[in-house]
């Protein structure tokens, strides 16, 4: 089952004086469960389309549609709740709120989930700061971290939520070598064992020659399907139905440990 379609996309950015496209004619099914990277230069697109497939901006001309349901006509209270419940997001800049700690930070998007008491978000907010190593910072100010430190907890935010979709700007970007290892290990984790659909816009050619990942191609306003996945490519073990479990964090970690251990 398609979790994402995009039929007949474009984007146009006009000024009084300028008209600019970034997209022209997109159509694009990502399946359920699919782990797949957007490539292409600077300038071409790659936020924007991200941006669209999130519910965060909206086409000049197409629909999207996500989980099955078509987001055209959507009230904006609408969208913030359907991207609360099943996206989660991972920017390149962070986007973490300055006067709050790094725990207010990650349960941010969890106080908006009706009938979720304090305490459960607490608990999930200890849990993914745990399979982050971030639990020693927890009553930190984002200006009082590094780079690589902020975008764990822009990570941690993206997934307490539990999402059915993760779309990631280069979430690597701010991190050492064996952090973005982890990261990806923890994508793919999500990925196999709960059939999280991941879709991760980069420049890095490292990145997609160790996973090789398919790629999304974006260039002169298109986008093509390039690349096929090899034998290191995340491939889901299933498509989770249903709500995700209590201990989803926990069997994360257990998976991680188990691929850590050998």
């Amino acid at each position: 089952m398609a979790i994402i379609e995009l039929n007949g996309i474009s984007k146009v950015f006009r000024t009084k004086e300028i008209e600019t496209t970034a997209l022209e004619n997109v159509n694009l099914q990502v399946e359920e469960g699919e782990f797949v990277s957007i490539m292409g230069p600077s300038g071409c697109g790659k936020s924007t389309l991200l941006n669209i497939i999130g519910l965060l901006d909206n086409p000049t001309t197409g629909t999207v549609s996500l989980l099955g349901h078509n987001s055209h006509g959507w009230s904006d209270s609408t969208l913030s709740h359907f991207r609360n419940d099943h996206i989660g997001f991972v920017f390149q800049s962070f986007h973490l709120i300055p006067s709050l700690n790094v725990a207010a930070n990650v349960e941010l998007p969890l106080t908006y989930r009706s009938g979720m008491s304090g305490s459960e978000r607490r608990q999930r907010v200890e849990e993914v700061m745990e399979r982050l190593e971030m639990t020693h910072r927890l009553k930190h100010l984002p200006a009082q971290l590094s780079g690589g430190q902020c975008q764990r907890v822009a990570i941690a935010r993206a997934i307490v939520g539990k999402p059915s979709i993760v779309l990631a700007d280069e979430p690597t970007g701010n991190l050492d070598d064996e952090n973005a290892s982890r990261l990806m290990e923890l994508f793919i984790q999500m990925n196999k064992i709960f059939g999280t659909t991941i879709i991760l816009a980069t420049h890095s050619q490292k990145l997609l020659d160790t996973y090789k990942f398919p790629v999304i191609r974006v260039e002169n306003h298109h986008v093509t399907f390039v690349g096929q996945k090899g034998p290191t490519a995340p491939e889901p073990k299933k498509v989770w139905k249903g709500p995700k479990p209590q201990n989803y964090f926990a069997e994360l970690s257990k998976q991680f440990d188990d691929i850590e251990n050998g």
